[in-house]
């Protein structure tokens, strides 16, 4: 960890970051998921 302080908007853009990638993997898994659900049919 970092000594020093952080500001809130740092703290809001790690946030924001984490939320962004949160998405991307999501969108990843879903497209994943309607991949292998065509390859079955």
């Amino acid at each position: 960890m970092m000594a020093r302080k952080v500001g809130p908007e740092e703290m809001k853009l790690k946030r924001v970051e984490g939320l962004i990638k949160m998405a991307r993997s999501l969108e990843d898994a879903a497209n994943n998921f309607e991949f292998v659900a065509l390859k079955d049919n």
